[in-house]
């Protein structure tokens, strides 16, 4: 990516002249990321330890790094009608190297919720970058399902106010998708068993696949690109558990009445190391 940038610099004739920059991702090995799958303690030194690692000699002012947080999955309740599990809710920010404070940084990576035979979901739980300022990268959980229209409702109401993008999970038995984030589970009533929603739906290229058969599973995001995300598991009318929601993000389905709804998938911390480079 080019990005043409004014610059005082004048060419002989007086005029002003064009810096352009170009965006270079750093690979670490086959990730084009740094990932964290469990909570953890780090700090600016070991980001930067581990950017030397690959290339030394950058300014920090020319190192942009991508922070992705993405709370995890809410599970599927239980029940003769029941509703999936609502995707997390990802949030990321960019900072370049230099703006970021020293000292330790702490990675919270949430857990899945879990289901219950005869009862709701739980909520999964968030995902957070804390920084030595105390500013805080929060990604909000998915909640769990419920066996009720309205409450179920109030919690997708909870989600928007969140920054969920999928649409009323009443609306559908069939998860919803997501465009730019996990999928939600699939729900059950006796006369239809829902599918889970699709990851990232705006880009056929990047959508992960949900659950579609009784109680199978989300698919998992490719673990070497960032910004993909788990899609949500299906639904049972078989006896069976719901299908679990994909890693990372994807919601639950709904599970039999005997059985309990699927785990939400857990979460993940995600950073993108991008290079910007003068090239004229």
């Amino acid at each position: 990516m080019m990005i043409p940038y004014p610059s005082p610099r004048r060419t002989s004739s007086g005029d002003p002249g064009t810096l352009l920059f170009r965006k270079r991702v750093l690979a670490f090995g086959d990730f084009d990321h740094i990932k964290f799958t469990e909570s953890t303690l780090t700090s600016k030194a070991d980001i930067v330890a581990l950017i030397n690692g690959i290339e030394v000699g950058l300014d920090p002012r020319q190192i942009e790094l991508r922070f992705i947080s993405i709370g995890a999955g809410g599970a599927g309740a239980s029940g003769a009608s029941a509703y999936g599990g609502l995707a997390a809710i990802p949030f990321e920010r960019s900072l370049f190297l230099a703006d970021v404070d020293d000292g330790d940084i702490i990675i919270d990576v949430g857990a899945g919720g879990l289901g219950t035979a005869g009862d709701i979901g739980n909520t999964g739980s968030a995902s957070a970058v804390t920084f030595a300022n105390g500013s805080m990268i929060y990604s909000q959980g998915g909640f769990g399902g419920t066996s009720d229209a309205e409450n179920q409702r109030a919690f997708y109401t909870l989600s928007v106010g969140y920054g969920a993008q999928h649409a009323d999970p009443t609306l559908n038995l069939d998860g919803p998708s997501s465009p730019y984030g996990p999928g939600c589970g699939g729900s059950r009533t006796p006369a239809y068993t829902g599918a889970g929603g699709f990851s990232n739906n705006v880009d056929v290229d990047t959508a992960g696949y949900p659950g579609f058969g009784f109680g199978e599973a989300g698919s998992n995001a490719p673990e070497f690109i960032a910004g993909r995300y788990g899609a949500g598991g299906a639904s049972n009318a078989d006896g069976g558990p719901g299908g679990a929601g994909g890693i990372p993000g994807g919601a639950g389905g709904a599970g039999d009445a005997a059985a309990a709804g699927g785990e939400g998938g857990r979460g993940e911390v995600q950073i993108q190391v991008i290079v910007w480079e003068i090239i004229r």
